[in-house]
């Protein structure tokens, strides 16, 4: 019976998506483990962030300040277009000058076909919700935590596939060697905004 638990647990998890008209809004918290001579950026890194999740794509917002500067960054992926926009944003006083600065930089996506997702037997309750425990590695980065199959979250985990909803987990750069905390604070469906996930 063990060993079946283990292989049902290995198989790819179906999320119970939120419909085409609502999207899935998400607030994190987030901490930060850094080798010791980039400890000294940890003020400056951004403490949370939301993540809103369509049925096709995803949008992160994160605010940070930064050396006077007060600063927004937006990603948007769309899978339907199958390309990616991150939006940066600073503004404030420089030398007593006022600045406002904005760049754009657009990607293609590729779907992420190698990055293999395992399971565990773990289970844990995060904001009322059931959740499994996950693990994920690729060349670049290293995941593992606590994801939930209750939602729908394309592209949380593995860029263009739908795992379900990460709720606690940490994401381990390989080049950097930084590791991102992330801990949900709340969950809630929405109406769809369209305009959220447009890339012009």
């Amino acid at each position: 019976m063990k060993k079946l638990l283990l292989i049902l647990l290995c198989l790819p998890i179906f999320a119970y998506s939120q419909s085409k008209n609502e999207q899935l809004v998400v607030q994190y918290s987030m901490d930060y483990k850094l080798p010791f001579m980039k400890r000294i950026l940890k003020g400056m890194m951004p403490k949370s962030c939301i993540i809103y999740y369509s049925s096709n794509a995803y949008r992160i917002e994160v605010e940070m300040s930064r050396l006077g500067m007060n600063g927004k960054i937006v990603d948007i992926c769309n899978y339907t277009k199958m390309e990616s926009i991150s939006i940066m944003n600073f503004s404030g006083k420089k030398k007593n000058q006022e600045m406002d600065t904005t760049m754009y930089q657009t990607d293609k996506i590729f779907i992420d076909s190698i990055t293999k997702v395992t399971y565990f037997s773990d289970n844990k309750k995060i904001l009322n919700t059931e959740c499994v425990k996950f693990s994920c590695e690729n060349n670049d980065e290293k995941s593992i935590g606590f994801l939930s199959k209750e939602f729908s979250a394309i592209g949380a985990i593995v860029e263009g596939k739908d795992f379900g909803l990460p709720l606690e987990w940490e994401q381990y750069d390989k080049e950097e060697n930084i590791t991102i905390i992330f801990t949900a604070k709340s969950i809630k469906k929405e109406p769809l905004i369209e305009s959220y996930y447009i890339i012009k």
